[in-house]
């Protein structure tokens, strides 16, 4: 299968790139799934600037750039799907996480969503973001320390486990599909309960 891997999503030349790619490959697309992100993790006394301009450039202006470069395209569909990833914390910042630049970064990511969900609306172009608990994965497995798993599962309503990839996609699946044809400008908690207490 032809792929750009690796593309680097922070430079909107890629982003661009991708668009491009992906119209050439498959004639036209409906669903901007913006998953990608990398965020840099310290408390508010030692986080570095630099730390917060990349977790800003990796978890917030990457979905800009992706939603700029396919803006024109969704628009012309009629009846295309944005979904962006931001967090639970950009609801509520966790105790045990260091956070300051995530919460940040994913905040701006549920607000762009809204505005991308009003502007897109005269073209039937929805807008919708999802704001995961704490999903296993590759880069996640290195926080969960015993005191992390500790503190999280206190906020858990669903504490026998935490979230999987499969949990978020298959929201994502739904915001993709005509089932979800008059749901924009909505953000879906697929957290196991953590901020509804």
């Amino acid at each position: 299968m032809e792929s750009l891997h690796p593309l680097d999503l922070t430079s909107e030349a890629a982003c661009q790139e991708l668009i491009a790619f992906a119209l050439q490959k498959y004639g036209k697309f409906d669903v901007l799934y913006n998953c990608g992100a990398m965020a840099y993790f310290d408390w508010m006394p030692s986080i570095t600037a630099d730390k917060w301009n990349k977790t800003i450039n990796e978890e917030l202006n990457i979905v800009f750039l992706l939603c700029h470069a396919a803006w024109k395209h969704l628009v012309s569909r009629n009846n295309a799907s944005i979904i962006n990833i931001a967090s639970v914390e950009a609801h509520i910042p966790l105790s045990i996480l260091p956070g300051i630049a995530h919460c940040a970064a994913k905040g701006g990511v549920l607000s762009m969503t809204r505005q991308l969900a009003m502007e897109g609306g005269k073209f039937r172009l929805r807008a919708n973001s999802i704001s995961p608990g704490i999903v296993v994965t590759e880069h996640t497995k290195q926080f969960l320390t015993e005191e992390f798993q500790a503190a999280i599962k206190q906020k858990l309503m669903l504490s026998h486990r935490y979230g999987t990839p499969e949990d978020v996609a298959a929201c994502a699946v739904f915001l993709a599909s005509d089932e979800s044809g008059w749901v924009t400008g909505a953000d879906f908690a697929v957290d196991g309960g953590t901020r509804a207490w």
